[in-house]
Order: C-alpha cells, then structure tokens, then sequence
C-alpha cells in the first residue's frame, strides 16, 4: 500500500516539543492509476514508434515528436532531423496557406477536418501524397496535435493511369465508326456519335436513359433479353450474332452485335458494338439474284458454255453436254483442253489461251473442231474469255455447232 503522511510538532506553552502529531492517507489507488497510465503511454508510445503510418505530434506549428515512419516518409536523415522544426516547412508550398489556416482553427476551436489529402516535401525535395489524420491529444501536459500520414503515391498514381485510360478509351469509342452503346441492368448509359447515326438521333438525351430492348426489333427482343439476363449474371456472351435495331423513325435496321462486360463508372456494365450490315445483306442478296438470273440464262443458252478452272474443265450447261453427246455435265469434269479438242487444233487453243490469261480481253469469233466422246469430231465456232477464279485462272468458252 502507498501511504502519504504528513507530521508536526506539538509545543507546550514553553515552545519545547512535547509530541509529535501527524495526518496518514492512503494513496494506493492513486499511485496504481499513475502506475497504469505510465504503463498506457509506454504501450502508445511503443506502438506510434513501431506503426507502419508516418506519425508526428505538433505543438505550436512544430514538431515535437515523430516516429521512424514519419523519417522514412520524409527522407529525413535521422528523427531528431525533424524534431523542432516548423510542420509547414514539409508543406507543399501550393497547400501551405490552406493547411495553416486548418492548424489555426484546430487550435482555436478544435476544429476536426476528418481525412483529407495533402502533398508533402521530402528532404530530397520530391513530392509525396498522402493522406492526412489530426486528433487533440496531451503531450507532456501540453496540448497538441497528432498527425498521421499514409503514403498514398501509388494509389494517386493508379487512378491517374486509370484515368489517362478512361480518357483514351472515351476517344477511341467517341470516334469509332461502329455503333457502341453502354448498358447497365434495363438502362442505357451511353451511345457514341456512330450509336446516335445507327438509330436516327440528333442528340444523346434521345438514347441515352432508355431501356435498351427499346430500340430492338420485337421479333429479336426475346433472344436479346436472355443475353442481358446471362451478362447481368457476370456470365460472358461470345461470338457475333444477328440482330435487328429500331430507329426513331420505326426503320429497321440489320446488324452485327458483339457484346462484353465492362466497368464504366466505377461499375459493371455492357458494352454492345453494333456494325451496320444492312448495306452488305443488301449486296449480298443482289449479288445472289445477279448469279441466280446468270445461271439461268447460261442453263437455258442454247449456246454450249465451259468453264475451265487450272486448265480442267469445271462447268459445262447443258447445251455444251448435249454437243458433247455426253449422258450427264459429270461425264465432262475434269477433262482437258487436249481431250476435248481435235488434234490438229491444240496448238490455235492453247495461243488463245496465252493470250486470254495474259491481256485478260475476250477473243475475237474463232473456228474449231471439238470431239464428242465417242470421238466423233463436231465443227464449232466460239469465243474465250478469262475471269478471275477462286483457285487460279479461270476461262469461259462459248461455241455452237457450225457443221
């Protein structure tokens, strides 16, 4: 137990000590609470000394205390480098003005400002972002301020990569030629200039907010809510598929669709590049009638027509497998010039060939005489021509029999 006494003299009238009087008061309670709060700083103090943030206490606008983070933070030479010297002078000078006047008001008026981020200067000189923590705290009796500071140079780094990526990726989708529209759950949250043109809008406020199975094709609404049903779940869908889009004018139009998950915003979301092919079904189907209608009429000439692919014969109407006296066209497949022409002519052939492939301009009218199978010989009069083919050369020949 602590005891605090206190002892005096009794005095009898003479003035000599005839006793001794004292007061005792038991202190045990107030010793173990100072023995605690000892123990509490060494622990705090220990653990601020150790802790992985740059910790500093300011008293007055100065530092009076920091610990090894704060020196490595600072590039600070030593700890005792930093002691007593003025907090400001660490201040990015651009932020100097405003961090003075929060130490101002902290002080006066205890003013908390929470978390806020603040740029200081290490010895070297560079610059250092960090975040920023301030409490009141009792430091040898004196008020005082403690500052925490993380280091958050990566991050700051990070997010300016990040944006330098989003501001590229904005400008390469703002001037792709192909419709991109970004979609989150039954909303969409952006269209780029080509998406605008695809649907017929002047201005993104006409696209932009409206469901996106609004502006497809009713008879494709069904395959294209699964899709967005499957994304919405995080499940990816690959490949390119068809799908018909609604104009604001209600003119359909047909495309080409990929779609990936993205974060735009921060959030998830659904990007969906859509490529016009009206234009090339349109070419396409043209170009299919054009063949159909040539087909018919080479099938229906009464003028036999070849086609020779690499020098062997690929095509023949059915003019050509009557003239030929041949039961079917597969009977003529494959067959050659020199099996199909009369010896004496193979020569006049084959220069009409060189100059066809060569000049790629038809010939004039030509006289010669083919063999059927049976080897019977029929007199022909004819003209060639050379066209491009899928695997080489390709010469188209049309006679008639002359004899």
């Amino acid at each position: 137990s602590w005891v605090r006494d206190r002892a005096f003299p009794v005095r009898d009238a003479s003035g000599a000590v005839v006793r001794i009087a004292g007061v005792a008061s038991d202190i045990t309670a107030r010793k173990d609470a100072e023995t605690a709060l000892r123990e509490s700083e060494a622990r705090y103090r220990r653990l601020v000394d150790h802790s992985p943030d740059a910790t500093m206490i300011v008293h007055e606008g100065r530092i009076i205390y920091a610990n090894a983070a704060l020196q490595r933070l600072l590039f600070a030479p030593s700890i005792d480098a930093l002691i007593g010297r003025p907090v400001l002078d660490f201040v990015h000078p651009v932020e100097r003005d405003a961090v003075a006047e929060r130490m101002r008001q902290a002080q006066e008026y205890g003013t908390d400002f929470g978390l806020r981020e603040a740029r200081y200067l290490r010895s070297d000189g560079s610059t250092v972002d960090t975040e920023v923590s301030t409490a009141a705290v009792i430091d040898g009796g004196r008020p005082a301020r403690q500052v925490i500071l993380r280091d958050v140079s990566a991050r700051k780094q990070a997010e300016a990569v990040l944006r330098d990526s989003m501001a590229r990726y904005r400008s390469m989708v703002e001037a792709s030629p192909e419709a991109i529209f970004i979609n989150r759950g039954d909303r969409i949250l952006y269209a780029n200039p080509a998406a605008l043109r695809l649907l017929g809008a002047e201005r993104s406020e006409q696209i932009v907010g409206r469901a996106p199975l609004d502006i497809v094709h009713a008879d494709d609404r069904e395959g294209a809510a699964e899709r967005i049903a499957r994304m919405e779940a995080g499940q990816s869908v690959s490949g390119v598929y068809d799908q018909r889009f609604l104009r604001l004018d209600g003119v359909v139009v047909e495309s080409e669709v990929t779609a990936s998950l993205v974060v735009f915003d921060g959030l998830p979301g659904r990007q969906v590049v859509v490529r016009d092919v009206g234009a090339r079904n349109a070419a396409r189907a043209a170009l299919a009638d054009s063949e159909a209608r040539y087909r018919m009429l080479v099938e229906s000439s009464p003028d036999a027509i070849i086609i020779y692919d690499n020098d062997r014969l690929s095509y023949a109407n059915p003019a050509a497998v009557r003239l030929f006296d041949a039961r079917d066209a597969t009977r003529l497949l494959g067959l050659t010039v020199y099996e199909m022409i009369h010896p004496r002519g193979i020569a006049a052939a084959l220069a009409r060939r060189e100059f066809v492939v060569k000049t790629g301009q038809p010939t004039g009218l030509w006289e010669q005489i083919f063999l059927r199978l049976d080897g019977t010989p029929v007199e022909v009069e004819g003209s060639t021509i050379a066209v491009p083919g899928s695997n080489g050369q390709r010469r188209i020949v049309s006679f008639r029999d002359i004899g």
